[in-house]
C-alpha cells in the first residue's frame, strides 16, 4: 500500500470537515429552484426556455444557466432520494476541503498549514452551500493547482471547462486566472513549458461549452448578467463585504499572509493573482471564497519557515489510517441520512399551508419565499418573485426592493394585489398592519398573511 504521511491524514480531516459543511440539511433558497427545475427537465425531457414559475414574469425568456447541475441533482433524487443529494453535495465540499489543504503545501510546516487551511475553509463555510457554484470553486482550485505545477497533461482541462460552462456562470474566472498567470509569467521573464497548452485548453474548453442544448446563450450569460449592474446592486452577495463576520475577518488574515508571500517571492505572478482577485472580493462578497482559494498558495509561501513540524514523514500502519478515514466518512454520511434533509425553519411552512387550505392564491412574497414555493409546487408555484435577478425586468426588481425596505410607494406597488405573505417583523408588515386597506388573516411567530379588505 502507498505510504500514508501526517499531511495526508490532516488533509482527510479537512475533507471530513468539508463534508460536514456540505451535507447539512438543505436550506438555500436558490437550491430549491435548481431542484425544481431539474425535476422539470426530467419530466419534460428538455430544458425550459421561458419562466414556468412566476405570475409576474410568466413566459419571459429564461436562460437556465445551471441546467446540468439541476438535471444531475434531480436525477440523484430519483435514484436515491434527498439523502443521495445530501451525500453528493457533501462529497463536493469534501473535495473542496482537501483541495484547500493541497493549496497550502508551500507552507511546508504542519502548524501554519493547518491554520491557513482552516481560515480558507472558514471563509468558504458561509458560501459552500448546495449551489452549482461549488463545482465552479472545485474547478478553479484544480486549475490553480495545475498552474503551480510545471509539468503534466493538460488535455483534461478541455472537458473540465465544458462542464463548468454548463454548470455555473463563474467559468470566466478560470479564463481570468490563466490570463493573469500568463501575464505575470511574462512580466517575470519566466517561461513555462506548457504556457501555450494551458491557454489553448482553457479557452478551447470554454468555446466547446457552446455545444450544449442552449448554445451560445451560456457563453453570453455572464456578460449579460454583469450588464444588469443596477439590479445586482440590491443583491447582498454582490455588495462589498463589511468584514463584520468571522468568515470575512478570516479572509483578512489570509490576505495578510499573502502580502508577506508576495514580498518574499517578489514576483509579478503572485502579485497580480493576489491583486486581481482580492479587488474582486472587495467589490463583491460572493468573491471572497474565490479569492481565499486562489491566494492560498501565495499566503502559504508567506508562512514558509514558520514552525518545524513537517508532514511528509510516513506513518506506521497506513492501512489503519485509511480504514479509519473511510469509517469516519461512513459515520458522517449515515448520521446525515438519519436526520431531516430539508431545514425549512426560515420558510413560511404553516403560512403556506394556510394559504392552500383557504384557497388564497398568488400571494405577494419576498424572493426567498418564491424559491420555496417553486420547490413545493413546481409549475403551480404562482411565485411573485424569486432570486433569478437575471430574468426579471429592472423596474420590477426596483418595486420588489421598495417592498422589502417598505419605502414610500410600497402601498402603490401593491395596488393591484389582494394577498401578501411577509415576515412578521419586517418593515412592510408594520406598514400593512396600520393600513386600513389590509387585514391580518393568519400570523405565527415569524410570518403573517394579509388580505385586502
Amino acid at each position: 500500500m502507498r505510504r500514508v504521511d501526517l499531511s495526508a491524514v490532516i488533509g482527510a480531516g479537512f475533507a471530513l470537515w468539508g463534508f460536514q459543511i456540505g451535507s447539512a440539511p438543505f436550506s438555500d433558497n436558490s437550491f430549491f429552484t435548481h431542484l425544481a427545475t431539474g425535476r422539470l427537465i426530467l419530466d419534460r425531457g428538455g430544458i425550459p426556455r421561458v419562466d414556468p414559475y412566476s405570475t409576474t414574469a410568466a413566459g419571459a425568456d429564461w436562460v437556465v444557466q445551471s441546467w446540468l447541475f439541476s438535471g444531475v441533482v434531480a436525477g440523484i433524487e430519483e435514484l436515491a432520494g434527498p439523502v443521495g443529494i445530501q451525500v453528493f453535495i457533501g462529497l463536493l465540499t469534501a473535495i473542496l476541503g482537501a483541495l484547500a489543504w493541497r493549496l497550502t503545501a508551500d507552507a511546508e510546516s504542519i502548524i501554519p498549514r493547518i491554520a491557513l487551511t482552516a481560515a480558507v475553509v472558514g471563509v468558504g463555510s458561509a458560501f459552500w452551500s448546495e449551489r452549482p457554484a461549488l463545482v465552479g470553486l472545485i474547478f478553479l482550485a484544480v486549475l490553480r493547482l495545475r498552474l503551480e505545477r510545471r509539468t503534466g497533461p493538460t488535455w483534461w482541462i478541455v472537458p473540465m471547462m465544458w462542464v463548468w460552462v454548463n454548470v455555473h456562470g463563474s467559468f470566466p474566472l478560470g479564463v481570468v486566472l490563466v490570463a493573469v498567470w500568463l501575464v505575470g509569467n511574462r512580466a517575470d521573464r519566466r517561461t513555462h513549458p506548457q504556457e501555450k497548452a494551458l491557454a489553448l485548453t482553457t479557452v478551447g474548453g470554454v468555446l466547446l461549452g457552446a455545444v450544449n442544448p442552449l448554445g451560445l446563450q451560456l457563453l453570453l450569460f455572464p456578460v449579460e448578467l454583469l450588464g444588469r449592474s443596477e439590479v445586482l446592486r440590491v443583491v447582498i452577495e454582490w455588495q462589498a463585504p463589511g468584514f463584520d463576520t468571522l468568515g470575512q475577518q478570516l479572509f483578512l488574515l489570509i490576505l495578510a499572509a499573502a502580502i508577506v508571500g508576495v514580498a518574499r517571492s517578489a514576483t509579478w505572478t503572485d502579485g497580480l493573482v493576489v491583486s486581481v482577485f482580492v479587488i474582486a472580493a472587495l467589490l463583491g462578497s460572493r468573491n471572497l471564497p474565490v479569492a481565499a482559494l486562489l491566494i492560498a498558495p501565495v499566503a502559504a509561501r508567506g508562512l514558509r519557515g514558520v514552525g518545524t513540524i513537517r508532514g511528509d514523514r510516513p506513518l506506521p500502519f497506513p492501512a489503519v489510517f485509511v480504514t479509519a478515514a473511510i469509517l469516519l466518512f461512513g459515520v458522517a454520511a449515515s448520521g446525515r441520512s438519519a436526520g431531516a434533509q430539508f431545514n425549512l425553519r426560515s420558510y413560511p411552512v404553516r403560512a403556506t399551508a394556510y394559504l392552500e387550505a383557504e384557497g388564497l392564491s398568488r400571494p405577494v412574497t419576498a424572493d426567498i419565499v418564491g424559491n420555496f414555493r417553486e420547490l413545493l409546487f413546481g409549475e403551480e408555484a404562482e411565485a411573485y418573485f424569486d432570486d433569478r435577478f437575471d430574468m426579471y425586468p429592472p423596474e420590477f426588481v426596483t418595486d420588489s426592493v421598495t417592498l422589502l425596505r417598505a419605502r414610500p410607494g410600497a402601498l402603490d406597488v401593491l395596488a393591484e394585489e389582494t394577498v401578501v405573505l411577509w415576515e412578521s417583523d419586517a418593515p412592510l408588515a408594520t406598514v400593512l398592519r396600520v393600513s386600513p386597506e389590509w387585514t391580518v388573516r393568519f400570523s405565527d411567530e415569524h410570518w403573517v398573511v394579509f388580505e385586502r379588505r
